[in-house]
């Protein structure tokens, strides 16, 4: 989940990374792919396949302009949610 003036402001920038992060990483994992991308009020959701390609975009989002996240494990699933923010 993206969220934040940032997010918003700069969605297209944000979301050509996230898919070159997923066509590096499919590469390597052909079943790491997203799934669909929502865009709501407040965020932008990426649903994702796996639980490490969502960790490589934050990191990536992170890199190139800070902000903060958020992460949360389910204990008795196989996901996590993580929430990247940044105000402009």
């Amino acid at each position: 989940m993206l969220s934040g003036s940032f997010a918003h402001s700069h969605q297209d920038e944000i979301l050509t990374r996230a898919r070159h992060i997923e066509a590096s990483e499919s590469a390597l994992h052909p079943l790491h792919r997203i799934m669909a991308v929502e865009e709501k009020d407040d965020s932008i959701v990426i649903s994702t396949t796996d639980i490490h390609l969502p960790h490589q975009i934050v990191h990536a989002l992170k890199d190139a302009w800070n902000g903060t996240t958020k992460t949360h494990y389910d204990i008795d699933g196989y996901f996590v949610r993580i929430r990247w923010e940044r105000d402009e």
